[in-house]
């Protein structure tokens, strides 16, 4: 059985659905859990998997409320997704009580996803504006601000800092792009270039720094570096624009992925260094790294090897090594890691069903549970406190449950 919270009456109302697991709200007690529950199946159909000594709540959603994604997870607990009202995108904040709370958007414009949220709880994001452009948008105190386009036709966010300044890029009328930040005032800088016309913001730390592509005066698409002052470094020639940043930790290394050669690591000390492929594997792609300098991410399996692609942790010198799968998976993938070297990620069952899974610093992995062999679930970030943030999907289902395993 499962528990479907209706934010209005604040009462849990019961449904014959699979998956246990709820967190219900406590009636005249807004965001307040009744119980936290084991992650088991009920389903005597589903294999219940091992929840890996963690407890899953689900987070609460009004009525109406529609394909609910998860998209990242501040250290005090606040969650930030977006989900569809009336045909509408809409971002929307879980804070750490877990109260529930639809940004809304620019008076006169249409949909808004949030895409960042600090550790103040401010959120970043973009919103459709009255003449059906799109703006980059910060969320603070549950006002939405208009960042506007810097004279320009559209912007977008790709993050923001703990200071409050938010890092995108903005396109002007003939769609040349320009990497830009807007402090915690507002104000816009568009960041120099390379030399020819356009750039892009694509990662950031906390720290004020960001990296993405920018063209040369050749008309070459190169991968820039921008420290705090905004100051730009080419760190590696894009090669046709197949490279992208992935990830950038707080002391300034950044993750790339070249689809010809695969994972790379760049650092103002050291430069750019390849990251090797496992043994059997090939065209590794980084996806997060934390400041100790570990870096997650997926590798390819060349064949004969019976499973596809494979989670795979490198170490801050450069080792690689591959992540174990669940037994009776054939796939997985790393998303997300914390300062501890913790890996969260998929494995994908041969039904293809994904279940989310944890991998220790030992590399030991576990099962976060939730759903038995005939559900999926899926994890999206978890924070230095070991709280993981995601979603269930029940069978023939479109529909995701936001949850949170702690």
């Amino acid at each position: 059985m499962t528990r479907r919270v209706t934010l209005t009456t604040l009462t849990c109302v019961t449904a014959t659905v699979l998956v246990a697991g709820a967190a219900c709200l406590v009636p005249g007690g807004a965001g307040q859990a009744l119980a936290d529950v084991a992650t088991t199946t009920t389903s005597p159909a589903c294999d219940p998997p091992a929840s890996g000594g963690l407890t899953m709540t689900r987070l609460p959603v009004p009525e109406g409320y529609s394909y609910v994604q998860v998209g990242a997870l501040t250290e005090s607990g606040a969650v930030m997704g977006n989900a569809w009202l009336d045909g509408t995108a809409h971002g929307i904040v879980w804070d750490p009580a877990g109260r529930f709370h639809d940004l809304g958007g620019l008076p006169g414009g249409s949909s808004a996803r949030a895409l960042a949220i600090n550790e103040q709880g401010e959120v970043a994001g973009v919103a459709g504006s009255p003449s059906g452009d799109t703006h980059a948008v910060i969320w603070r105190h549950g006002r939405i601000t208009d960042l506007g386009t810097a004279g320009g036709r559209s912007s977008s966010v790709v993050g923001l800092d703990d200071a409050g300044t938010v890092f995108g890029t903005v396109w002007s009328s003939d769609d040349t792009s320009r990497a830009v930040r807007w402090d915690a005032q507002g104000h816009v800088t568009l960041l120099p270039g390379l030399g020819g016309a356009g750039s892009s913001t694509q990662v950031h730390n906390t720290m004020g720094m960001s990296a993405g592509q920018a063209t040369t005066r050749a008309g070459v698409q190169d991968m820039a570096f921008w420290d705090r002052h905004g100051q730009v470094t080419d760190i590696m020639q894009a090669r046709s624009n197949q490279t992208s940043a992935t990830a950038m930790n707080d002391r300034g290394v950044v993750v790339l992925h070249n689809y010809l050669d695969g994972a790379f690591r760049w650092d103002r000390v050291r430069g750019l260094v390849a990251l090797p492929d496992p043994a059997d594997g090939r065209d590794s792609y980084p996806l997060a790294i934390n400041d100790a300098g570990t870096v997650a991410g997926m590798a390819f399996r060349d064949p004969p090897a019976s499973v596809g692609n494979v989670a795979v942790r490198w170490s801050a010198s450069g080792k690689v090594e591959m992540l174990p799968y669940l037994p009776g998976t054939d796939e997985a993938y790393a998303v997300a890691m914390n300062s501890s070297g913790t890996v969260v990620g998929e494995n994908q069952l041969p039904n293809g069903m994904t279940h989310a899974v944890r991998w220790s610093p030992s590399g030991a992995v576990s099962d976060l549970g939730g759903v038995g062999s005939c559900g999926a679930s899926d994890v999206m970030a978890i924070n230095d406190h070991g709280v993981i943030a995601g979603d269930i999907r029940l069978p023939d289902s479109y529909e995701a449950v936001p949850v949170l395993w702690r």
